[in-house]
């Protein structure tokens, strides 16, 4: 009978070639991986298997594949593409820079790298403009990613128009189209590995929802290599479990709603600013990112829903939909639109750049919706509410800054002269995850859910942490909560970046 935990040779010999952890993977779920390798290697003992395993690089690797399991979608956490988007404008326009290069790791079976390529096209970037690597350690992945057939599962967001545009019904599932396949190099790459990336350099990193699986020692030295091979103004996004480590790494966070990107500190003052993308595609044809959303309008929000009562960044109102010699009507002040550079060029360019504004837009509508009315202050908040979402904001850019001591502290001042708020608690949990003292975390995580049973971000926080945990279905019942908090609030709309 399999023991209640993994042999710790095993779990050695996994962790040594992967950075995996097998407790945060789920030891269950690595049990029934390890017993389906015992059988079929026709092993009865963990230490006969354990002696195998580090002699056998074949096994070792046959292992790898049964415990690494995908689980991935297409646009999953849609505000990272909007986030990249919406920085291209100043990359593109740098003579001499080449193409755009983005790195993808890991990439699973491929949904995240082709989504990537995907906004890249639709925002009307030529093949020939950005190249996107994508690595993974796991062979039977990479073959599927390859192969570029999907099935409904890989199609979670509520706005689909992008599979019709860029993919084909086949063998009961959908196949991607050769551009968008042209557009990816897939690769093995280990992100443990010393060498992983070495000699490059990249505009953008997704490294999303893996961090999390990986001991703090790995986490931080994980994220020490992807740093090194940013490009000085790239950007990297990981998940939304992640954002802490990535602080405590001493990165900085870009602030934006369901970003989770992050970038050098040296960088800020060469970081572009958020304008909208003003490409067009080579041939002429108006921009499909502006059929992107389906005909909605989306909302994107410059501050971070972490610090729920700050006050929110304007609408960017895509034109989608709107006929190219509409006139654009003119965005609210201090919206993204509103701070773009004026460009030069008459009628068809101010046409290009409405097209190009929509597809930064469009790319949120797959799943983001629009900020409910408590999102920001109002004049209905009392005085010692307004203060401490005053302290929230506060907090927030002291903790954007890697000053997390001083964020702490100016939670805990405000928390003590005018009570307990749902969002300092929320944000001192995570200040606390980013400084290793989980029971901290969890505390604060708790006390937050006690004052505001629907605290989205802390739901999706402790969500993350279920599903670290291998305890799925738990998860799941967080991420339904934090998704129908989400359309409470924003009347209607679902949340973005949620599991389904």
């Amino acid at each position: 009978m399999m023991a209640a935990t993994v042999d710790t040779r095993i779990a050695t010999i996994l962790q040594r070639a992967t950075g995996l952890e097998p407790a945060l993977l789920g030891p269950s779920a690595v049990r029934h991986a390890l017993q389906a390798r015992m059988q079929t290697r026709d092993i009865c003992e963990t230490g006969e298997y354990a002696r195998v395993l580090a002699a056998d690089a074949a096994e070792l690797q046959a292992l790898i594949e049964a415990v690494v399991v995908p689980e991935t979608w297409f646009f999953r956490h849609p505000g990272a593409f909007t986030a990249l988007l919406a920085r291209l404008p100043q990359r593109i326009r740098r003579p001499g820079d080449g193409p755009l290069h983005i790195l993808c790791a890991p990439c699973s079976t491929g949904e995240e790298a082709y989504s990537i390529a995907i906004a890249l096209l639709d925002a009307g970037l030529a093949p020939e403009q950005f190249e996107i690597d994508a690595r993974d350690i796991s062979a039977a992945a990479l073959a599927m990613a390859r192969r570029g057939i999907y099935g409904n599962n890989a199609f979670r967001s509520h706005d689909l128009a992008f599979r019709a545009r860029h993919f084909t019904p086949q063998d009961g599932g959908w196949r991607i189209d050769d551009r968008v396949r042209a557009s990816v190099r897939f690769g093995v790459g280990n992100l443990v590995a010393r060498e992983f990336g070495a000699g490059q350099r990249f505009d953008a990193i997704f490294c999303r929802n893996v961090l999390i699986y990986f001991p703090r020692e790995v986490q931080l030295g994980v994220l020490n290599t992807l740093t090194q091979r940013l490009a000085d103004d790239g950007l990297l996004f990981v998940g939304p479990a992640e954002g802490s480590l990535a602080l405590a790494a001493g990165l900085r966070s870009l602030a934006e709603h369901g970003a989770f990107g992050f970038f050098r500190s040296s960088a800020a003052g060469a970081l572009p600013r958020r304008t909208p993308f003003g490409g067009v595609r080579r041939d002429g044809v108006p921009n499909a990112g502006a059929r992107l959303g389906g005909g909605q309008t989306a909302t994107l929000s410059s501050a971070r829903r972490s610090a729920a009562l700050a006050a929110p960044g304007g609408a960017a109102q895509g034109a989608l939909g709107r006929p190219a010699a509409a006139p654009a009507p003119r965005p609210p002040a201090g919206t993204a639109a509103s701070l773009a550079p004026p460009r030069a060029g008459g009628a068809q360019t101010a046409a290009q750049n409405r097209r190009a504004e929509s597809a930064v837009s469009a790319v949120s509508a797959v799943a983001m919706p629009k900020p409910g009315p408590a999102s920001g202050p109002t004049a209905s908040l009392s005085p010692g509410a307004t203060a401490v979402a005053a302290a929230v904001r506060h907090a927030t850019t002291l903790s954007d800054a890697g000053r997390l001591d001083a964020a702490d502290a100016a939670l805990g001042e405000a928390l003590a002269t005018y009570g307990p708020s749902a969002d300092a608690f929320y944000l001192k949990g995570a200040l606390a995850d980013a400084r290793g003292r989980a029971d901290d975390a969890l505390d604060c995580y708790r006390k937050a859910l006690y004052l505001d049973a629907n605290h989205r971000d802390t739901l999706l926080m402790l969500s993350a942490r279920l599903e670290a945990r291998g305890d799925r279905d738990g998860a799941r019942r967080l991420l339904g909560r934090a998704r129908r908090a989400e359309a409470q609030a924003g009347g209607g709309g679902q949340a973005s970046g949620v599991e389904q």
